[in-house]
């Protein structure tokens, strides 16, 4: 899980070139004060890919080229070392931006407010081209990457679960079902914490889009089939099994969730959140300190992200996405994140395709890559697959738990699913199930035991597959391969 080695900074590691931020004071509440809507999200139309009028910008430290000479490159002056909040007011007030609030880590990074009337787009082409600053890009749409179904089992038992009984889970749990130690995080559309198999299993968690203390889904009144997404996405992972109630998670036991709900409370087709809401959550989740909201005292050792989705740039990635992915690494926490259900040959989504995280696709019962999962032919693409699809049940996919009002029950109510965001929970489950046997493992050392422990057969290809197709038994050392 979690060790810190102390080391000294080199001499070449230049104070400039550091950014140290606010640190937010441990809080078991994520705000002390209930915040407005992500600093309002403009609405934008439904078919938009960024959130209107904004730019996630990152700037440089050190020195750089004064702005506003009019020499060529070689001929321009230094300023000297400047700090990144120096550089940061320097470029707002020579392109009129406005700081909507700041998105953390170990650089300068905003959302800010562009001018009216300005090509976000443009904008943000010309700020690339600024020495004094690091990136700038749109604030992109992501979006939950489920495909629901409608049909509701009419008995929730085990037997349905085929994506556990054919994926080794029943050999992995003679050996561990899970250890209150782990912490596994869902950022996802809010889960339902009165889920009679979810009661008991939740740390305090976080509603990063509306900017309070709620995780839970939106109202009854507003709930569509894409709110009870991340109660079904956390029921994969950690549904409490052996309970004489409804379904089990990969981890049944003792693995502690925290719930961070980053959608908003639409429910509907068009629930959308944007990226630097996502960052703000990935960061907290990882108990790093965020820009408004007090510090996490239950640092993630995994973070699940069952959504994407994809950038208007040559390889498809979203650098501050990317950055924040790469800081919970650094933090010790496995972000394990769906590859996305387009169908396409071409590329992942973002957050998957960041270097940092665990890209998972789908497949089906038949362990053949579900005809949605997304992969990529020639570039990043899925680190592993692991089950989302179609499967022989009564429901023809992956039956978990969703919110009790969305079915009109009071208890408990369970239904299925398809998609990469079914197939990511799985995965991570089976992380929480290698940590809590080995905990003193390293994120590095659980997910090489992951890559280590598919099964890879001449059919497949690396593109597709990645390493393959996860087993839960043999990651947890059992000799048998998917029960086989």
């Amino acid at each position: 899980m979690r060790f810190f080695s102390l080391f000294l900074l080199l001499p070449a590691l230049s104070a400039c070139d550091l950014f140290r931020g606010p640190t937010s004071p441990l809080s078991e509440t994520c705000y002390t004060t209930p915040q407005t809507a992500e600093a309002a999200l403009p609405p934008g139309s439904v078919k938009a890919a960024y959130v209107p009028g904004r730019l996630l910008v990152s700037y440089r430290g050190g020195a750089v080229p004064r702005s506003g000479s009019q020499k060529g490159a070689s001929e321009r002056q230094t300023s000297p070392q400047a700090t990144a909040p120096q550089i940061a007011r320097s470029v707002r007030e020579r392109y009129g931006l406005e700081v909507v609030s700041q998105l953390g880590g170990g650089t300068l990074s905003e959302i800010v407010r562009v001018p009216t009337g300005v090509s976000v787009t443009e904008l943000a082409e010309t700020l690339r081209r600024d020495p004094r600053v690091r990136y700038a890009e749109p604030d992109y749409y992501l979006y939950p990457l489920g495909v629901p179904e409608g049909t509701l089992p009419d008995d929730p038992y085990l037997g349905e679960q085929w994506h556990l009984l054919d994926f080794g889970a029943p050999a992995a749990w003679r050996l561990e079902t899970g250890e209150s130690s782990v912490v596994l995080a869902v950022l996802d559309s809010g889960v339902d914490l009165s889920h009679e198999d979810l009661v008991g299993r939740t740390l305090p968690g976080c509603d990063v889009y509306n900017g309070d203390n709620d995780p839970n889904p939106g109202p009854p009144s507003q709930l569509g089939a894409n709110q009870r997404h991340g109660t079904h996405v956390a029921g994969i992972a950690v549904a409490s099994g052996d309970n004489d109630k409804g379904v089990a998670g990969v981890a049944y036991t003792g693995v502690q969730l925290l719930p961070v709900k980053v959608f908003d409370d639409s429910g509907a087709d068009s629930q959308r959140t944007a990226t630097s809401v996502v960052i703000r959550a990935i960061r907290w989740a990882a108990g790093e300190s965020v820009d408004g909201m007090n510090r996490n005292p239950y640092p993630a050792d995994i973070i699940n992200l069952s959504l994407g989705g994809k950038a208007d740039t040559p390889d498809g990635t979203i650098q501050t996405l990317s950055d924040a992915v790469q800081e919970a690494r650094d933090a010790g926490a496995l972000v394990v994140a769906a590859s996305g259900n387009a169908g396409s040959a071409d590329a992942i989504y973002a957050p998957a395709n960041a270097p940092g995280a665990l890209a998972v696709g789908s497949v089906d019962a038949d362990y053949a890559r579900s005809y949605f999962s997304n992969y990529s032919a020639t570039g990043r693409s899925v680190d592993l697959m692991a089950p989302g699809g179609m499967g022989d049940n009564r429901c023809g996919s992956i039956y978990s738990t969703i919110s009790p009002a969305f079915e009109g029950a009071t208890e408990s109510a369970y239904d299925c699913e398809r998609g990469t965001s079914m197939a990511s929970p799985f995965a991570a489950g089976v992380a929480a199930l290698i940590w809590s046997q080995n905990p003193e493992l390293t994120d590095d050392e659980v997910e090489a035991r992951l890559l280590s422990s598919t099964r890879y057969t001449p059919a497949m290809n690396r593109a597709e597959y990645g390493a393959g197709v996860i087993c839960a038994d043999r990651a947890l050392g059992a000799a048998t391969l998917c029960g086989e």
